[in-house]
């Protein structure tokens, strides 16, 4: 029978182990362990990369030639054609790499186009629209889109951002659309733009306000006009105060007349 040196006693197989080799052992089996889930899991975490890749980038818009996406299909191009030469040993860290690429220069489009929006630059909003492709809804640092930003009283922007794709319902984190922007700033033709390219004007904001509400607070008595039959006057805010209850509360005798005018025209009509 053969033997280590030093006989059956001294063999460090018949040895106890001592408590630091079992803590070695263990990392030892846990690090396996690990390394064999990663090795597992590897493809899943690929095919989520890439899908992270091509969502940051709007992938609606990969085949629509433009300088914007000339460059994500370049990223995308080198890396499939690394990959296939097999000269890339890490294909996530890239695709990574690529996406962080994508989605700071879709950052930085949504603050090109927020910005022109906001000065009222028509020429340079359609620049970045046709040219550069970039999408209406395109988020700043803020999380605005250009049309929750752009200077209500242009309406060639707000038809320009409407006419490639903008939602005209789109709310902030207060609830505010720019339905309820056009009411309390009194833009009657950008309200009606909106309107136009389908804004609701029935969409409470988070304290459950119209854009009629706040137009009658407000004191535009030409957008409570316009608003008055689009809207469901029965609606009622978190205070539980309705369009009419607003008016008389602000002692608009005129806008309660078109209001209670407008509710009598309703009831017939229902009648």
């Amino acid at each position: 029978m053969n033997e280590r040196p030093g006989g059956a006693e001294g063999s460090f197989s018949n040895r106890p182990p001592s408590a630091p080799f079992i803590l070695i052992g263990r990392r030892r089996s846990y690090h396996g362990d690990t390394i064999a889930t990663a090795r597992a899991l590897r493809p899943f975490y690929q095919i989520w990369c890439v899908l992270a890749a091509f969502v940051a980038s709007d992938w609606r818009r990969l085949f629509s030639p433009s300088p914007l996406e000339k460059s994500r299909l370049e990223i995308l191009s080198l890396f499939f054609q690394a990959r296939k030469l097999k000269q890339i040993k890490r294909p996530r860290t890239v695709i990574i790499i690529s996406a962080v690429i994508m989605v700071l220069s879709e950052s930085d489009a949504g603050k090109s186009l927020t910005a022109a929006a906001a000065r009222g630059d028509t020429a340079e909003v359609r620049r970045l629209l046709e040219e550069r492709r970039v999408h209406p809804d395109t988020r700043n640092e803020f999380g605005k889109t250009a049309l929750q930003v752009m200077m209500m009283g242009n309406t060639n922007v707000a038809c320009l951002l409407l006419e490639n794709g903008a939602n005209p319902n789109i709310q902030d984190r207060f609830g505010i659309t720019p339905a309820h922007d056009a009411a309390r700033t009194g833009f009657l033709e950008t309200l009606c733009v909106l309107v136009d390219h389908g804004a609701s004007v029935n969409i409470p904001d988070k304290s459950g306000a119209l854009p009629i509400h706040i137009a009658i607070r407000e004191g535009y008595r030409d957008v409570v006009e316009f608003l008055a039959p689009r809207s469901n006057l029965g609606h009622q805010d978190t205070r539980g105060d309705t369009a009419l209850d607003i008016a008389e509360a602000s002692c608009t005798p005129d806008m309660v007349e078109l209001l209670k005018r407008q509710l009598e025209s309703s009831l017939a009509f229902q009648s």
